[in-house]
C-alpha cells in the first residue's frame, strides 16, 4: 500500500477502491482493462469496486461506446464526503442529547433508571466541570467551544486546566478553531491530549458536552446551567458517537490542509 493509498483508506476507502480512484485520477479516463493493468485489482473484482465508487460519487461513467470508460471525480468530492459524515455525526450527538429527557420518562424501571441532575447558574457550570475531575478512566471526550467556557468561567478555567493536568486526566476534544482553543493547546503538555480543531466559520457550539466513565454532562452558557446524566448505556453510545465524530472531524481537517 502506497502512502497516498493509505491516507485515502483512512477516508473509508478500502485499499482496492483507493488504488482504482488514484489510477483514474492520474489517467483522466480509462476502461476496466486499463485500470486493471495499472492496479493489482483483477477484472472480476473491478466492477464491484467501480460500483462502490460510483455510489459514493467518486467515479463517473464518461463514455459508453465503443467501450465504457470511467473517470474520477475531483478530489474536492472527498472533502465534501468527509464533511457530510461529520455533519451527520454532529446531528446524531444533538439528537441523542435531546432524547435524554424522553428516555428518562419512558424508562420506568428504577433499577435501570438513569440518574439526572440539573445544576443552575455559573456555580452549576463550575460544579459540572469539577465532576469530570473524578473520572476513574482518566479520559474524557469533550465537544466544546473554549471561547464560550472562557467567557462563562474566566477565573475558573485556568484552575480547572491546572487541576486536570495534575490529576493526569486526559481529554479527547473537538473544538472550533479559534484563538482560545489554540492557546489552550499551547498550555497543554505535548501528546497529553488528543485535540481536533474544526473550522470555526462552519461549526458553532452553543453548548458543550463531556462523556466520561458512566456519565454524560451537558453545559449551557446562555443561560448558564449544567445537566449530568449517569447511565452506562447512554454514556457508551455517546462515546461511540463522539469517536465517530472525531474520526470524521480529523479527516475533514486533513482534506482542508
Amino acid at each position: 500500500m502506497t502512502p497516498l493509498t493509505k491516507r485515502l483508506s483512512a477516508l473509508d476507502l478500502p485499499e482496492k477502491d483507493a488504488a482504482v480512484y488514484l489510477a483514474l485520477l492520474s489517467a483522466g479516463t480509462a476502461t476496466v482493462q486499463e485500470i486493471s493493468n495499472q492496479t493489482s485489482v483483477n477484472r472480476s473484482s473491478m466492477y464491484v469496486v467501480l460500483d462502490r465508487l460510483m455510489k459514493r460519487g467518486f467515479v463517473n461513467i464518461v463514455n459508453e461506446k465503443p467501450v465504457r470508460r470511467y473517470a474520477a471525480a475531483p478530489p474536492e468530492r472527498l472533502a465534501l464526503a468527509a464533511k457530510e459524515k461529520l455533519e451527520q455525526s454532529t446531528l446524531l450527538l444533538q439528537n441523542l442529547a435531546t432524547l435524554s429527557p424522553t428516555l428518562r420518562s419512558a424508562h420506568k424501571s428504577s433499577r435501570f433508571k438513569p440518574k439526572i441532575e440539573v445544576l443552575e447558574g455559573a456555580a452549576g457550570l463550575r460544579k459540572g466541570f469539577e465532576s469530570t475531575l473524578a473520572s476513574k478512566e482518566k479520559m474524557m471526550r469533550v465537544f466544546s467551544s473554549v471561547s464560550n467556557i472562557f467567557n462563562s468561567l474566566p477565573d475558573y478555567l485556568p484552575i480547572y486546566v491546572r487541576d486536570r493536568l495534575a490529576l493526569g486526566l486526559k481529554m479527547r476534544g473537538i473544538h472550533p478553531d479559534d484563538y482560545a482553543a489554540r492557546e489552550m493547546i499551547k498550555k497543554t503538555p505535548t501528546n497529553f491530549d488528543e485535540i481536533t480543531l474544526i473550522p470555526d466559520e462552519c461549526f458553532k457550539f452553543p453548548s458543550d458536552f463531556a462523556v466520561f466513565d458512566d456519565k454524560v454532562a451537558f453545559m449551557s452558557h446562555n443561560p448558564a446551567f449544567a445537566v449530568s446524566i449517569q447511565s452506562k448505556e447512554i454514556a457508551e453510545v455517546m462515546k461511540v458517537a463522539f469517536d465517530l465524530a472525531q474520526q470524521e472531524a480529523r479527516r475533514y481537517r486533513v482534506d482542508k490542509i
